[in-house]
């Protein structure tokens, strides 16, 4: 599916309507003190730099907005740390990734140039939560904060809105020679390599093994990208799939067809959410809080991200099917979930197992099942072939994508308590 038919589904009425509105809370919230860490409004204001260029906002709205929701949340800050000082930080800022060594050394900067750190610190997500609040705890006048609020505002509206303005032309141009999808996932390559080494050298957060990670994560994202793109092009593996399920149909209306619906039943959602709470319960019983995270979170995002997936993407289901399901089918929302559910089923309890022989029968029994899940959606005629290995690709994807993030913020928290 063309990106621009994608954004001309969107509720265009609406985004001309509450575009502004959406632009203005985003870049508001992003800069109030404490809650702006965890508020992604600076990709938000980015994001309709590219909508921009796509026509479906105008300019002067979307840059007032910007402009004005991030003047007042910095004002809002100035005002609490005039009213409630540094203690206020040294107390509470650990719990929002802000430390008090990094508190001191940006202070230290405000000092001596209180223009740049308002200005250019709201380029970064955590001093742009900050910086106001430090600049009224500061004593900084009124005045000379006001005229770098305002100037500051309106240099960071712009960039980002051009960002995302350039970003848009730029992928007109390259999507016409590599590829839609595959564009968008150079581009997350890059960025994903760039914040590993990045939160490496800053922070030391990872072990020599999370390269590996990375390497699948950054593969798994390879394979989905180009089966996308193929799907989109109608390349050769339309007929691949097409072949495949003809190969498939001759074993139909055998015993195979009991066999493979009690295997898809084993996936579904319903079993799935059951054992996840489970598991949940027991690992919260074991104190093992940071799987029970990991598992929940990775279940409920990865869901959500399938589903978004699908409707971007747009692909039909197999007319002809022992089952009949609505909706699309690419990627295959049944392989992604069971793929993150048994590789996670694998990670955390693999040494939980004290015998070697036990350890590597507990994997491959779970490996096992996970493809013949896979095979029972293909073999039933709900999805095409290459829907599975698109779902086993977005699942490690998304499963060591996110083991990667915990593990950065795991390590932020504990140098913050340092």
């Amino acid at each position: 599916m063309h990106i621009s038919n994608f954004i001309m589904h969107l509720p265009v009425d609406a985004l001309q309507h509450f575009g502004s509105l959406l632009i203005f809370l985003a870049a508001f919230l992003e800069a109030v003190p404490f809650v702006g860490v965890f508020i992604p409004g600076q990709t938000i204001v980015m994001l309709s730099g590219f909508l921009i260029k796509e026509e479906l906002l105008r300019i002067f709205p979307i840059m007032t907005a910007a402009v004005i929701g991030a003047m007042i949340s910095d004002f809002l800050g100035y005002v609490l740390g005039r009213k409630y000082g540094n203690q206020f930080i040294y107390k509470y800022g650990r719990y929002f990734l802000f430390t008090r060594a990094y508190f001191d050394k940006i202070k230290k900067i405000m000092d001596k140039h209180p223009g740049k750190t308002i200005i250019f610190g709201r380029f970064n997500s955590i001093t742009r939560a900050f910086a106001p609040f430090l600049a009224g705890s500061s004593g900084i006048d009124w005045g000379r904060f006001i005229f770098f609020n305002v100037f500051g505002a309106i240099i960071w509206a712009g960039s980002c809105i051009g960002i995302g303005y350039i970003f848009g032309a730029s992928y007109e141009i390259a999507s016409q020679y590599i590829g839609r999808f595959i564009f968008f996932a150079v581009a997350i390559t890059v960025i994903l390599f760039c914040a590993y080494r990045f939160f490496n050298r800053k922070w030391h957060s990872f072990q020599s093994y999370h390269w590996y990670i990375l390497g699948l994560n950054i593969l798994s994202l390879a394979v989905f990208s180009k089966i996308a793109e193929d799907i989109y092009r109608h390349e050769w593996i339309i007929k691949w799939d097409i072949m495949i399920r003809q190969m498939i149909s001759v074993y139909w209306g055998s015993i195979w067809d009991e066999i493979m619906i009690v295997i898809t039943i084993i996936a579904s959602p319903a079993v799935i959410i059951v054992l996840t709470m489970l598991l949940l319960i027991m690992l919260v019983c074991q104190k093992k809080y940071y799987f029970s995270v990991l598992f929940s979170l990775s279940l409920i995002s990865g869901g959500i991200l399938e589903v978004v997936l699908k409707f971007f993407i747009h692909r039909l289901r197999p007319t002809a099917a022992l089952l009949h399901m609505a909706g699309y089918s690419f990627p295959s929302g049944y392989v992604t979930m069971a793929t993150i559910f048994c590789v996670l089923l694998i990670y955390v309890f693999r040494n939980s197992v004290q015998s070697k022989v036990l350890r590597l029968l507990f994997v491959i029994v779970n490996l096992c099942l996970l493809l013949l899940i896979g095979f029972s959606r293909v073999y039933l005629g709900v999805i095409w072939f290459s829907d599975m290995i698109a779902g086993y690709a977005l699942g490690i994807f998304w499963m060591t994508f996110l083991l990667l993030v915990l593990k950065m913020l795991i390590s932020r928290l504990q140098n913050s308590k340092e």
